[in-house]
């Protein structure tokens, strides 16, 4: 499976992101279609290769 860059997937979740709130306001946001498009851009952040960071850590200097 190809890697998907990192700026392309939040592009594409921007995207999906706007269809998905107009979906949501026409058919509720518990609808099957706004639900996907909710899961689709969940898979795409998490197919996307960024470095995964719990905080910025510092050494305490002794």
């Amino acid at each position: 499976m190809p890697n998907l860059d990192a700026n392309k997937s939040a592009d594409l979740r921007n995207k999906i992101q706007l269809i998905s709130e107009e979906v949501a306001a026409l058919l509720g946001a518990e609808h099957p279609a706004a639900v996907s498009l909710q899961r689709a851009a969940a898979e795409l952040a998490a197919a996307a290769p960024v470095p995964r960071r719990y905080a910025d850590y510092q050494q305490k200097a002794e």
